[in-house]
């Protein structure tokens, strides 16, 4: 009985260290990951665009004022990616002072083998918008889910009618403000 014992607990120690492996495949994040919405719910009602994306396959979307590069290795699985259009109007009510949202934008991907929302991204992409209001005093902002504003610069790049930015995943929805007077904006 007693070897009995030792060998059931021998195959519990082995069965528990093999499952405690930390995997080495990257994987893209479930709906249960944390800040991971869908951004139709939260005024990025409007879908501008919608392309099926193989992972290893780059794509660009051109919508509007819009050009997405997405490379091949952004995503790991299959997706359905949804360029989502959000109504700068509402959107104005919660910026910051002195400041008028002119573009407003979000993501909507869906795993198509699991059916789960996308957050992070294996890498970034890349975002190109265009437009005449756009100048060397625009910000671009992460937009929370109750409206609150909060600075994204990094990876900026501005010149006068022109703004792109990396995007490394779908967790916020995105609004570039052009100044509404003098003061505030993004100096070189």
């Amino acid at each position: 009985m007693r070897r009995i014992i030792v060998i059931l607990s021998l195959s519990m120690m082995v069965m528990l260290a093999a499952c405690s492996k930390k995997s080495t495949m990257p994987t893209q994040p479930s709906t249960g990951t944390v800040g991971l919405h869908d951004w139709t719910k939260y005024g990025f009602t409007t879908v501008l665009d919608s392309v099926s994306i193989t992972p290893g396959t780059a794509d660009t979307i051109l919508s509007g004022p819009y050009t997405f590069q997405i490379p091949g290795n952004v995503f790991n699985s299959p997706v359905e990616f949804e360029l989502l259009g959000g109504d700068t109007t509402s959107l104005a009510a919660t910026a910051p002072s002195g400041e008028k949202p002119i573009l407003a934008f979000a993501f909507k991907i869906t795993d198509t083998k699991t059916d789960s929302l996308v957050g992070e991204f294996q890498n970034p992409l890349t975002m190109i918008a265009n437009d005449p209001e756009i100048t060397t005093q625009s910000w671009y902002y992460d937009v929370e889910t109750n409206g609150t504003y909060v600075l994204n610069s990094t990876g900026m790049k501005v010149s006068n009618g022109q703004m792109i930015h990396p995007i490394s995943g779908a967790l916020f929805g995105w609004v570039i403000t052009v100044p509404t007077s003098s003061g505030g904006g993004y100096y070189y």
